[in-house]
């Protein structure tokens, strides 16, 4: 995954419906993200919601406040990878 990223420890994203699993950790390239499935290792934070709102709020669509995604762990890491909505 490459762009503006700013992901400062690994981060799990999962979606509810259908249950599915990845795990996001930083690169050691600036800007780049590694994702593998599942969930690999320990995380700082979890994401997790629906597939549809995770994908709006990942790509910047939607603000974060404006969904049901909950965030476990250091809020900080998972916003880091969420861009402002327009």
């Amino acid at each position: 995954m490459r762009g503006k990223q700013t992901l400062t420890g690994p981060l799990l994203l999962a979606t509810t419906q259908p249950s599915r699993m990845w795990t996001l950790t930083p690169a050691p390239k600036p800007g780049r993200v590694d994702v593998a499935r599942g969930e690999s290792g320990t995380f700082a934070a979890k994401l997790s919601g629906s597939p549809e709102q995770l994908l709006l709020a990942l790509w910047g669509r939607v603000a974060i406040a404006e969904t049901e995604l909950r965030i476990d762990g250091d809020v900080n890491v998972a916003m880091g990878l969420i861009q402002t909505a327009p």
